[in-house]
C-alpha cells in the first residue's frame, strides 16, 4: 500500500526524515531526531500530520490508544501482529457505539474482548471444506494464499479509523504495527488526516470489504471444521423477513450497525 500526499509541507517532513535515514543509524541516534520532528503535541491537528518512528517513548502509542478511548461513534483497526496491550485495555471496557477489530491471527488477549457484543471482531482464514465449499469448488476454485508473505498471511495493513462518519474523521495509517517494537526500534512512518471525509471514506469502504469477506469464516458455516460446534443454524438467506428483525432490537449489534450506516 503507498500513500500520494501532495501537500508540500508533508513532503519537506519526509525528505528530512529520509535524509535521516539514508546513512542507516541505530535506532538510538534516531530517536531524539524522531522525538523533536515535530513533537507529538502537533499531531492530529486539522490536516495532515507525521509521526515517524524509531522514537524514545512510547509517547505515539499512547497517544493512539487515548484517540481509541475518545471515540463517540465507532472505531475501526486493523492489526497484523496482535492487539498492543494499550489498545487491549481500551478494548475490554465496554461501549454503547461498534468497534470493528480486522486481525490477521487472534493473539493473547482476544477471548475478552469479543465478550462485549459491541466489539465486532473477526481473524483472517480460509473457507474450509463444507457445504458451502462442495458449491464453491464446482463453481469456481478453491481459495488459496499467495505464498508472498510466510509470516502476515490474511491482513498486513495498519489503519485506525476513529468516528469515520463523523464531522470530523480520523484516519491514522502507515507502516507502523501499532506495537512497543514499532514505535521504539524500527523506522516506520505514519499519517495522521484529520477531518478529510474523501479519504477516509476510501479506507471504510475498503476495511468493510475485507471485513465482510472475513467475517463470513467466522460464522458456523464459514468456520474451518475443526473451529465449529456442531449447532445448528439458521440459513444465510430466509424466505421472508426474518433475517431483518435482529436489526431492529433495541441497543442490538445489527441494530447499532444499522443505524451507524444508514
Amino acid at each position: 500500500m503507498g500513500h500520494q500526499v501532495r501537500d508540500p509541507e508533508v513532503a519537506r517532513r519526509y525528505l528530512e526524515y529520509w535524509q535521516q535515514l539514508a546513512g542507516d543509524p541505530h535506532a538510538e541516534q534516531l530517536r531524539g531526531w524522531n522525538d523533536a520532528h515535530p513533537p507529538l503535541r502537533e499531531v492530529g491537528q486539522p490536516g495532515i500530520s507525521t509521526v515517524f518512528s524509531p522514537r524514545s517513548p512510547l509517547e505515539a502509542l499512547e497517544w493512539y490508544a487515548h484517540v481509541l478511548e475518545k471515540a463517540r461513534t465507532s472505531v475501526f483497526l486493523t492489526a497484523a501482529f496482535g492487539l498492543n496491550r494499550l489498545f487491549q485495555e481500551v478494548f475490554s471496557q465496554p461501549r454503547p457505539y461498534l468497534r470493528y477489530l480486522l486481525l490477521d491471527t487472534p493473539g493473547k488477549g482476544i477471548d475478552l474482548i469479543v465478550r462485549h457484543p459491541g466489539n465486532q471482531v473477526c481473524v483472517g482464514d480460509l473457507l474450509d471444506q463444507n457445504e458451502i465449499d462442495a458449491w464453491f469448488l464446482r463453481t469456481w476454485h478453491a481459495e488459496q494464499l499467495t505464498g508472498l508473505n510466510k509470516h502476515v498471511q490474511y491482513v498486513h495493513t495498519k489503519y485506525m479509523l476513529v468516528d469515520p462518519l463523523g464531522d470530523s474523521p480520523l484516519l491514522i495509517s502507515g507502516s507502523a504495527n501499532f506495537s512497543d517494537n514499532s514505535t521504539r526500534n524500527n523506522d516506520e512512518n505514519m499519517l495522521i488526516i484529520q477531518g478529510d471525509s474523501r479519504v477516509v471514506d476510501l479506507y471504510l469502504t475498503e476495511f468493510m470489504r475485507l471485513f465482510t469477506h472475513f467475517r463470513f469464516r467466522g460464522t458456523e458455516l464459514g468456520a474451518p471444521a475443526s473451529s465449529r460446534t456442531g449447532r445448528l443454524i439458521s440459513p444465510y438467506l430466509a424466505p421472508d423477513d426474518s433475517w431483518s428483525l435482529p436489526f431492529y432490537e433495541q441497543d442490538s449489534p445489527k441494530q447499532k450497525e444499522r443505524l451507524l450506516f444508514a
